[in-house]
């Protein structure tokens, strides 16, 4: 649903980040909350006091009370409305379905969903008040600065977001990289030329991957993109509610914290594209409308790659060809030199470690999958 919205209403890769990491971080958080209440009161499911009853759904050993379907969709309805307002009505009827089927299927009691009701929206509350007080609301009052070898253009996106709250790092500016090549120097212009002669002989295989990966506006975004991956390996391998909702909700706030250390980098080095230092380059999609360095889906791509490489270890391969095919996706297309992709790709696996780290230090051990 999350997904749906970000695309039908156009989020820009930053936003949807920041979206995806407070919807997911509740979610995770209404889990951990649903479980430790399960296992203080240990109440038995419906279906196994009464052998007459025959319920429309497998019978499970976990604790009924309270229901964690109801504490997910109540946290998740209500973080989403506080979005999208106009659909807040709806979603809170949608959350209001998906507890009621609990009954309907026979696997909780009516106390068991209201408590799970009232859990998620306390977490919803705390939620909707950490993403209120994260400085997104500020309003741009600056100036494009200008010169040579500096980005060009009127009304970029999010020059703001470098001074978001973060969840796992210190500040906004704790990897932020080096500066890029200095306009016109030899490396400078030797990218610049890998930039024109790539696109001006661009391959089919290249072209597709430009394609496969361009994740523009009306997209789920990169950050949406690798949810999906993340979504297909959670489903692949059948984990347990609170295993998805750990990786999920780890997964939002490092791609939250990856998009506001990118944009703090982009705005404060305000490095030019390459289209902008030399017209002649035609690209095979939209030039972005912020600056380059360093790329944004390397950054995404490297930092999600790592953390569900973390999580599915016998997948790790698989995901870091993927990371690096979306970052070298940015070259093929003409919008970013090969500095913006490396240092962005060596920003994310930084960012990912941090990530990780924080993980092990709240759960003691490495996550494997497991049902």
């Amino acid at each position: 649903m999350t997904l749906a919205l970000i695309q039908r209403d156009k989020l820009n890769p930053v936003r949807a980040a920041r979206l995806l990491g407070v919807v997911h971080t509740a979610m995770a958080d209404a889990v951990v909350a649903s479980w430790d209440a399960k296992y203080a009161y240990q109440r038995r499911p419906p279906a196994v006091l009464s052998r007459s009853l025959r319920p429309a759904l497998p019978v499970s050993s976990i604790p009924s009370y309270p229901s964690e379907h109801a504490a997910v969709a109540e946290a998740a309805a209500a973080v989403l409305g506080s979005f999208f307002t106009n659909d807040a009505a709806a979603l809170a009827a949608m959350a209001h379905e998906a507890c009621e089927t609990r009954l309907m299927a026979g696997t909780n009691y009516r106390s068991d969903i209201e408590a799970g009701q009232t859990l998620g929206q306390g977490v919803a509350r705390k939620a909707i008040l950490r993403a209120a007080s994260d400085g997104a609301s500020a309003q741009w009052t600056g100036t494009v600065p200008t010169g040579p070898g500096l980005w060009k253009g009127t009304n970029p996106v999010e020059p703001l977001a470098g001074s978001w709250k973060t969840w796992i790092l210190t500040s906004p500016s704790q990897l932020r990289p080096g500066p890029p090549p200095t306009f016109g120097s030899a490396q400078f212009l030797s990218e610049l030329a890998e930039v024109k002669q790539t696109v001006a002989n661009v391959t089919p295989s290249q072209r597709a991957i430009a394609l496969f990966w361009a994740d523009a506006g009306g997209t789920v975004t990169p950050p949406g993109h690798w949810f999906q991956i993340a979504g297909d390996l959670i489903a692949r391998d059948n984990l347990s509610t609170p295993r998805a909702a750990r990786i999920l909700g780890l997964l939002g706030a490092t791609l939250t914290d990856t998009a506001i250390t990118t944009w703090e980098t982009k705005y404060y080095y305000w490095y030019i594209r390459p289209n902008q230092a030399d017209p002649s380059i035609i690209t095979i999609i939209p030039t972005p409308n912020f600056p380059s360095y360093t790329s944004g889906h390397s950054t995404f791509s490297s930092a999600s790659s790592e953390v569900l490489a973390y999580f599915f270890p016998r997948d790790a391969r698989q995901l870091r060809y993927m990371a690096e095919e979306a970052g070298l996706s940015r070259l093929y297309a003409g919008i970013h030199y090969r500095s913006d992709i490396t240092v962005g790709a060596d920003v994310g696996r930084r960012m990912a470690a941090l990530a990780i780290k924080r993980d092990q230090a709240n759960n003691s051990v490495t996550l494997l999958p497991s049902r």
